[in-house]
């Protein structure tokens, strides 16, 4: 795998604290049985297109991972709204004051301020209804986040080892190249879930992530209601959307 873009910034951590936590909303003792393994990226044996969405060239993985979670609720739920390059860089020139013509505005983005632009602000033509944070250190909520609401949108503080890794794991300690941050910050959209791997959509391809990597590497994670997504206003397994967006309201200031 090349070097490509980053673009994530780091994570405001007390603002971040603040959020809802999905675990106040999804009760893994009640829920139906959470499968072993799942992929959302295809459907019916069909796997659905990722692309590369800018990020080769420009700090829009925010962004890019964003149109990758649109594709996963579309596809999964009628006919799959491919995110394009254009799609992306739209989106990081208006939620950021992005311009292809000038090198000083491509800062890359903070997930969070996304977040909450999102809400109102269309990525793809759609905007998010509400969001929640994700403890990314604890397997079983991971694999519930993902499984109930079509995947995580998960944040990273990437270290050098992983350059060019066809896979990512945990090294001999977390100092040096394995230090946290140490290449940058990075957005993806995780999207398959199993005993001993994860997987993300990133730089138009799949990732192999192991379990302990997910815990030591990834710095924030996010799930969010769509319409897309919601039937009757709740996600799978019935976890209430609307009673999420009600709550955001009182912390969105």
């Amino acid at each position: 795998m090349n070097v490509y873009k980053l673009g994530k910034l780091p994570p405001d951590l007390a603002h971040l604290a603040k959020m809802p936590k999905i675990e106040n909303y999804v009760n893994l003792s009640t829920l139906p049985s959470i499968p072993a393994a799942f992929d959302w990226s295809m459907r019916d044996g069909v796997p659905f297109v990722y692309g590369m969405d800018g990020n080769d060239k420009y700090g829009c993985c925010p962004l890019a991972s964003a149109c990758h979670q649109i594709g996963t609720w579309t596809g999964q739920n009628g006919v799959e709204q491919v995110g394009t390059e254009a799609d992306a860089l739209d989106a990081y020139t208006r939620f950021t004051g992005f311009r292809r013509d000038d090198p000083s505005t491509d800062n890359g983005a903070n997930m969070l301020r996304v977040a909450f632009q999102w809400l109102t602000m269309p990525i793809m033509g759609r905007t998010i209804k509400s969001f929640a944070t994700v403890d990314m250190r604890r397997p079983d909520l991971v694999a519930a986040a993902a499984y109930l609401f079509g995947g995580v949108w998960t944040g990273w503080a990437l270290p050098t080892a992983w350059q060019g890794a066809d896979e990512w794991t945990t090294g001999p300690s977390t100092s040096g190249k394995w230090k946290p941050a140490s290449w940058g910050y990075h957005a993806t959209h995780l999207r398959l879930v199993s005993p001993q791997l994860y997987g993300v959509v990133s730089w138009g391809g799949l990732i192999p992530v192991t379990v302990p990597a997910l815990g030591e590497y990834s710095d924030e994670g996010y799930v969010a209601t769509c319409d897309d997504w919601l039937t009757n206003g709740r996600c799978p397994a019935g976890v209430d959307g609307e009673a999420l967006a009600a709550d955001l309201k009182l912390v969105a200031g």
